[in-house]
């Protein structure tokens, strides 16, 4: 038989077309048609159209196309998307995408853009429930390094007749770009089905990057515009193990003006430009405390390491991770206020593990504390603050001011004889 290329195929009613890697694709019509060798593959179907990849990864919509010229694929109108997890990512559950508008896949220049009401959701195997919301997400994509040698035997051309419906395949997400009111919550529910421990980040923008310039693992988030950041632990002691009994309890909030940068290799954010760190106890009774400061750099847990069938079980809790363990505010002065009493200082450090607040000073500039009631304002080059008590310990006072007393005035006496007025006189 003469060798022979598609020029054109179209199928209809419940089309069911496979690829030679395994992929399926099923829809209500499909269109293919070939170009030197090339093919363009148009599916559709009313009620969403389907292509499942052997690793079971879905992507379904009302029309999807595939082009093997360019590497392309689109989805066009509101659509779904299903990914198990990557090699080395298995900690975490499948991941699924649902948007409104579009998503386009460009496999050459490794990038996928998804548009309208973008909605990901995924659980990790502790139990954390992580929803990511925006108007637009980019994903940049990355080719996964291989241990494979270069082939020498001469290329091959592929066959005409095989298609080809992986535009990305053999590559991994290097980072992700959420656009436009981004908003990303990672909820550990109680039994109850309410918040036992809470991380939640909003902001215009929040790219997450999974892969370096260089195609090493470099896990970060970044925040390059104002916004929000809440973290909440609502566990009481008796749930929480012995090395993680000095996590924060109760709800802390960060806002800031200008970006914020976490590097999970450190466990480290530092967020800067006009900071206010506000936390509340899940004591109702307990007033809230309030950081202003210019930069804030905050410590969280570390994860629990995996530990060997042979070994004792890690003492640290899984769900730890993510609870702050540290901050250091510093920058022009920061303030600590809590009702009415104000902490200044140059730094101010908090140490949840030990609930103590340091400000550090010096001789040249002082921390000056100011009492809630106002009777006393003392400078120092260190104020320690207790944050279970609320005492105050001061070493190497340099000042210290306490408004004087004001005298008691005696009562007036009453006379001892009647005054008189007029001519008459008044009884004692």
């Amino acid at each position: 038989m003469a060798e022979v290329q598609l020029e054109k195929m179209v199928a209809r009613d419940h089309v069911i077309a496979r690829s030679k890697d395994g992929t399926v694709a099923t829809g209500e019509e499909m269109t293919a048609t070939g170009d030197n060798g090339k093919q363009h593959i148009i599916l559709t179907s009313p009620s969403n159209a389907q292509v499942i990849d052997p690793k079971k990864n879905t992507v379904t919509g009302p029309f999807i196309t595939f082009d093997q010229a360019d590497g392309t694929a689109h989805v066009v109108g509101a659509g779904t998307m299903h990914s198990e997890p990557q090699d080395g990512q298995e900690q975490n559950g499948p991941m699924n995408v649902s948007w409104q508008k579009a998503a386009d896949v460009d496999g050459a220049a490794n990038k996928i853009d998804v548009t309208g009401q973008v909605v990901a959701t995924t659980t990790s195997k502790d139990g954390f429930q992580t929803i990511a919301t925006g108007q637009r997400a980019h994903i940049d994509l990355h080719k996964k390094p291989t241990t494979q040698p270069a082939s020498t035997q001469p290329a091959v051309a592929k066959n005409a007749g095989g298609m080809e419906m992986d535009a990305f395949k053999g590559k991994e997400v290097a980072a992700v770009t959420l656009d436009q009111d981004a908003v990303v919550t990672s909820t550990l529910p109680d039994a109850q089905g309410g918040v036992l421990q809470q991380f939640q980040l909003k902001g215009p923008t929040i790219i997450f990057r999974q892969v370096g310039d260089n195609g090493l693992p470099a896990k970060s988030v970044t925040v390059p515009k104002p916004g929000t950041m809440l973290v909440r632990d609502h566990r009481t002691p008796e749930k929480k193990k012995p090395d993680d009994q000095g996590s924060a309890s109760g709800a802390t909030r960060f806002d800031w003006q200008k970006s914020l940068v976490y590097v999970e290799a450190e466990q480290r954010a530092v967020i800067t430009g006009d900071v206010v760190v506000v936390h509340k106890d899940d004591d109702p009774k307990s007033p809230k405390v309030v950081m202003n400061a210019d930069k804030v750099t905050a410590w969280f847990a570390q994860p629990a390491k995996k530990q060997r069938a042979t070994t004792r079980p890690a003492k640290s809790d899984p769900n730890a991770a993510g609870q702050l363990k540290y901050i250091i505010a510093e920058g022009g002065i920061v303030t600590v206020t809590r009702e009415n009493a104000v902490l200044e200082a140059r730094r101010i450090d908090y140490d949840p593990l030990r609930h103590l607040m340091t400000a550090i000073g010096s001789a040249q500039n002082p921390v000056q504390f100011t009492s809630a009631d106002g009777m006393e304002t003392v400078q120092a080059e260190r104020v320690i603050w207790d944050t279970i008590t609320w005492n105050t310990t001061f070493q190497h006072i340099v000042a210290r001011y306490q408004p004087p007393k004001r005298a008691v005035q005696a009562a007036p006496q009453l006379p001892t004889t009647a005054p008189v007025i007029g001519r008459r006189r008044l009884k004692p």
